[in-house]
């Protein structure tokens, strides 16, 4: 359905041949590039498709998602969730059908019920079909408690916007939350790991610099190897990562190998807080993209944000 990581590969190779010493980037996904702001939908947003079918819950490889189409069976748009334990992202992916092509990245406007995030998107043709796939991580909190009858609306930089009609979205994103706590049991940790916690851990300064580009292990570069992964760091009481596990490998050991080595080494965080006060240890999933520059082309209005969330950042130490 979309473009392997190897196809992608093989795009950056042919962008920076191997002799090529350009600098490759790594980032950290749920960090300081994706804030939540109020956006409420525009008085001329798109009108809502109604859903076809209901929300399937899958339990996969990459987590836990659940899908659904909507519009017309002739060209339906599929809104799809994924989710892992102990994240505070949630991966936000649309397929339909679009004369685009090419690799892109934007700024994408979410809004639901007066609620709103801005945040980036990746959009890619799968390969050998007709469906184009918009991908982006947001926070789960836009779609706690919604009423029965809600409306999406989502608004990219550079693809057509549309809404949905998220009718009965409150029952599949309860077996979704049911369906992370069985993932978590099988990484060894009690899911209800959270309902101990009064304040979560949270990151101490700039979140994007805990795995950057310089991070990127240069025999991975050497091989043109690219791919995302997901990673549980455990934050013992003094703000460390004291454990590091890959829980969704890259497909690059050495990249795998290089995030936890990154985490250990430079990620910081004022611990969590238990109920009874006191500091207390906790975990965190982080979504790691490693990618090898040339292949993306980026919206003015993405580097402007990017630019605008670091500066934002550094700010705040």
């Amino acid at each position: 359905m979309r473009r392997s990581g190897r196809e992608r590969g093989r795009a950056d190779r042919r962008a920076h041949p191997r002799g090529v010493t350009a600098a490759a980037s790594a980032a950290l996904l749920g960090s300081a590039l994706a804030l939540a702001a109020a956006a409420p939908p525009a008085p001329d947003a798109p009108t809502p498709l109604a859903p076809e079918g209901k929300w399937v819950v899958n339990y996969g490889e990459r987590g836990c998602a659940m899908a659904r189409a909507f519009g017309p069976a002739s060209a339906p748009v599929i809104v799809a969730w994924r989710s892992l334990p102990f994240s505070n992202r949630v991966e936000l992916s649309v397929q339909r059908r679009l004369g685009q092509r090419g690799l892109r990245r934007g700024v994408l406007t979410i809004a639901v019920e007066g609620r709103g995030d801005e945040t980036v998107y990746e959009a890619f043709n799968g390969t050998g079909d007709k469906l184009r796939t918009l991908r982006g991580w947001t926070s789960p909190a836009l779609f706690a408690d919604l009423p029965e009858r809600a409306v999406l609306t989502l608004t990219p930089s550079s693809e057509p916007a549309f809404s949905v009609a998220l009718v009965g979205t409150a029952r599949a994103l309860a077996a979704l939350a049911r369906c992370n706590d069985d993932i978590a049991r099988t990484w060894g940790i009690a899911p209800g790991e959270r309902e101990a916690i009064a304040t979560e851990a949270q990151p101490r300064g700039d979140p994007t610099r805990f795995v950057g580009p310089d991070d990127y292990a240069k025999a991975a570069v050497a091989r043109g190897e690219l791919g995302t992964s997901a990673q549980l760091w455990t934050i013992a009481t003094d703000g460390r990562v004291s454990e590091c596990r890959t829980v969704i490998p890259s497909g690059s050991a050495a990249l795998d190998t290089a995030g936890c080595d990154a985490a250990r080494l430079r990620a910081r965080f004022t611990p969590a807080m238990g109920r009874d006060g006191r500091p207390m240890t906790s975990h965190v999933t982080q979504v790691i993209k490693w990618e090898l520059p040339g292949a993306w082309q980026d919206d003015p209005a993405y580097r402007t944000y990017v630019r605008q969330r670091r500066e934002a950042a550094r700010a705040e130490g």
